[in-house]
């Protein structure tokens, strides 16, 4: 996680309603803040290694595999939008998404697919997709890919900004990719997702 994103995620909101003195002392611990939560930050895993090492992981139905890898999309996550020097894990309520991804992705389960998804934040859901989809491709974009913690010969994580069409142009279309799947979590604004929805529907 880079000093400008941690500001980004936990500051930036802050800063823009504080006062004067607040402004000032957030500046002060900012840095101190920053270096602290970087030990407690995991390291990036190896997918491909964890595919060896644990085979079990392909039996899995999605609902499970998002709750091993902590996604939001599964039943229950421990909280991963608080600082990471503040998480327990203590569970809390998830989206529970993966009953109908389930029903409308189970004909592309072993087909060599590729699957793009907008917003990807650690990439929790993304690991839960790796091992689900055993042949797939998976393309994590998000605003700030430095905070993606996994790595694989079947994962591409890279920025791009749902926000802006320049962005979806230069980071996704450019590249003349074509995806089975498509999946939108970005910033939850109806604006984003209909850029994104008019932009890429045509891939």
């Amino acid at each position: 996680m880079k000093l400008l994103t941690y500001y980004k995620i936990y500051y930036e909101h802050r800063i823009k309603k504080a006062n004067i003195l607040l402004k000032l002392y957030i500046y002060l611990i900012l840095p101190f803040r920053y270096f602290y939560n970087l030990i407690y930050l995991p390291r990036k895993k190896n997918l491909d290694l964890a595919e060896n090492q644990n085979r079990s992981l392909r039996n899995l139905d999605l609902s499970s595999l998002f709750d091993y890898f902590n996604s939001d999309k599964g039943e229950s996550f421990e909280d991963q939008y608080i600082q990471p020097f503040k998480r327990t894990k203590k569970k809390i309520k998830g989206h529970g998404y993966a009953k109908y991804y389930e029903e409308n992705f189970k004909n592309f389960k072993n087909q060599s697919i590729s699957l793009l998804e907008i917003g990807s934040f650690h990439g929790n859901a993304a690991a839960a997709f790796f091992f689900y989809f055993d042949k797939a491709k998976i393309y994590s974009g998000d605003i700030f890919p430095d905070l993606f913690r996994y790595k694989s010969k079947r994962i591409f994580s890279f920025y791009v900004n749902s926000s802006d069409e320049i962005s979806i142009k230069n980071n996704i279309l450019n590249n003349n990719l074509q995806f089975e799947i498509i999946i939108e979590d970005a910033s939850h604004c109806l604006k984003d997702q209909i850029i994104s929805l008019f932009m890429l529907f045509k891939s």
